[in-house]
């Protein structure tokens, strides 16, 4: 049998790793507790968003409609 060569290369674990693998866990533990919520922005826009009624109505005076 022939030996095999050992890995003894060490793991290199940076501090960008590390918070990444922290924020994940801890993403991870509020989704299972049901206190995240998933949707933090509004992706898609409601019907009354479409809308084309405009915003403020001009008002007509009853004046001006004798002219």
């Amino acid at each position: 049998m022939a030996k095999k060569k050992k890995n003894n290369k060490k793991l290199v674990i940076t501090k960008e790793q590390l918070l990444k693998m922290d924020k994940t866990a801890h993403r991870n533990s509020l989704k299972e507790a049901g206190l995240l919520q998933i949707n933090k922005n509004k992706v898609h826009k409601t019907d009354k968003d479409y809308t084309r009624n405009p915003k403020h109505k001009k008002r007509i005076d009853p004046d001006d409609e004798k002219e």
